[in-house]
């Protein structure tokens, strides 16, 4: 995707028109977040229709990641797998992370928030 913006020394958008005046404000800094996220329109309208339909989450660990889980207390794992859990026992990997988090101190403060054991 071809990129409209630049940014000076300071991170600041701009572009530059046809005249070579630089033109900046709160539009270029919109386009210029876009662009920052190397997504296409229609990448973007998919992660959108995605998660209008409650088909998109976003996991906390990623593969090969160590994970801290509420279990009747943190335990500690190595991420091998995300994905989901089938109502017929098929295969799946984690499907809710509700109780999954990146470091031990987020999973220790959930707990104590929690007074302690993990909820139902």
């Amino acid at each position: 995707m071809e990129r409209y913006t630049l940014r000076d020394t300071h991170g600041e958008a701009y572009v530059i028109d046809g005249f070579d005046a630089i033109i900046t404000g709160p539009l270029i800094k919109k386009l210029a977040a876009y662009e920052d996220t190397g997504l296409s329109p229609e990448r973007v309208a998919e992660l959108a229709e995605a998660e209008k339909d409650g088909r998109l989450f976003i996991s906390p660990v990623k593969e090969d990641d160590t994970a801290f889980i509420l279990n009747g207390g943190v335990h500690e794992a190595r991420v091998k797998h995300i994905g989901i859990t089938l109502e017929n026992g098929g295969y799946g990997y984690m499907r809710n992370f509700e109780h999954v988090y990146k470091t031990c101190t987020e999973a220790e403060t959930a707990l104590a928030q929690q007074g302690g054991e993990e909820a139902e």
